[in-house]
């Protein structure tokens, strides 16, 4: 007799969660012979070792029990110091995540829901929508093409047209995934009274704050002090598999994701805890020098048969497809090169992302067949 199969029941909120069009490329790219990767959002560098050190000596002495769920009060009170030019006064502003992908789930759980409209610029970073909608949340997208950025005008002009019922909540990324466009102190604040005045609660994902090549960060609290702050250690320390981030919110927020982290991620990673205490100490002023010189390179390279705006910060460009998109990037898998589609990130599949985090040799390989491919397109 045989044995009756019965299918799982699932719940409503999985028919509208994707899966990420970049993990798969990372399944086609394992499946290549010899791939040239430039579509993965991760740094080449490991971690300093120093920082190695300072976890392999966490383990030793035996610090791999459960931490509090905000963090160990040291890397939090460390925390609050870096950021005290930023507005951020105490450690019980601060929180302790699970990567910044973590903190961006815990900020939208606890301020976005049925009610909620979330108001993001396109292009955007592929989590966004899939974190809106388990939220229970409606996005709104904000295209800001052809220069990436956005503005006061575009804002208001997006909220003209929506429900005033509804709460408005705003998520900002600077420097921004895909684009590399890192805003400006005048931009931000100009954006942050607007913001303000159209009774917007902010998120800011500021994961790529250290990788900036023409002005230094500024971080959107500087201005509004309401702000929900997101950062990660994953890009900075060259440790994006240890999934440890930070979050700084006024209190009554922060003690709302406190809740959620509870019963959910319960804590970080104790001992990345205590190694990222090291790393706040540490100087990664070559690294930056050398991602910029791949910048420069990569912009010099594409600018002359690409539509390119030159990232001013992250590591990742988006430059105009030479050609139909589909045929272009079909061409691009034809010669084993990974690139993610613009449309993982936006409305729009005009673009495509590069991430120059690879090694200098894939690197230059992967931008030879960019050119000759848009060379080849151009010829047809």
């Amino acid at each position: 007799m045989g044995v009756k199969k019965t299918m799982a029941t699932f719940a409503d909120r999985m028919q509208h969660i994707e899966s990420s069009g970049i993990r798969r490329l990372f399944e086609l790219g394992s499946q290549l012979s010899d791939p040239i990767d430039l579509s993965l959002g991760q740094p080449d560098f490991e971690p300093p070792v120093e920082v190695q050190e300072w976890a392999i000596a966490a383990i030793r002495e035996g610090r791999n029990r459960y931490s509090p769920t905000a963090g160990i009060p040291e890397l939090r009170a460390a925390l609050a110091n870096k950021l005290h030019g930023e507005g951020i006064a105490t450690a019980e502003s601060v929180m302790v995540t699970a990567g910044a992908s973590g903190g961006l789930l815990l900020a939208l759980m606890a301020l976005a829901d049925a009610n909620t409209d979330v108001y993001v610029p396109d292009p955007y970073f592929v989590a966004y929508p899939q974190l809106i909608r388990l939220a229970g949340a409606r996005m709104i997208p904000i295209d800001t093409y052809p220069d990436f950025h956005l503005t006061p005008e575009r804002l208001a002009r997006a909220v003209a047209k929506a429900d005033p019922k509804r709460r408005r909540l705003l998520i900002f990324n600077s420097p921004n995934n895909p684009t590399g466009v890192a805003y400006e102190a005048l931009e931000i604040r100009r954006l942050a009274e607007t913001a303000r005045e159209l009774g917007f609660q902010v998120i800011s994902d500021e994961v790529y704050d250290v990788f900036t090549y023409e002005t230094p960060h500024v971080s959107w609290l500087r201005t509004d002090p309401t702000a929900v702050l997101v950062r990660a250690f994953s890009k900075t320390g060259g440790m994006p598999g240890w999934r440890i981030g930070y979050a700084a919110a006024p209190p009554l927020v922060l003690e709302q994701m406190l809740k959620l982290q509870q019963f959910t991620f319960v804590c970080v990673n104790t001992v990345a805890q205590w190694a990222c205490l090291k790393l706040l100490e540490t100087d990664l002023t070559d690294r930056i020098c050398d991602y910029r010189a791949r910048r420069d390179f990569l912009r010099d390279q594409l600018s002359p048969r690409f539509g390119l705006i030159p990232p001013s910060g992250t590591f990742f460009a988006f430059p105009s497809c030479p050609a139909d998109p589909e045929r272009f990037l079909r061409k691009c898998l034809e010669k084993q090169l990974l690139v993610v589609p613009g449309n993982v990130f936006s409305a729009r599949n005009t673009n495509f992302r590069i991430s120059f985090s690879a090694k200098p040799g894939p690197l230059g390989r992967g931008i030879g067949i960019l050119n000759q491919i848009a060379e080849e397109l151009q010829e047809e």
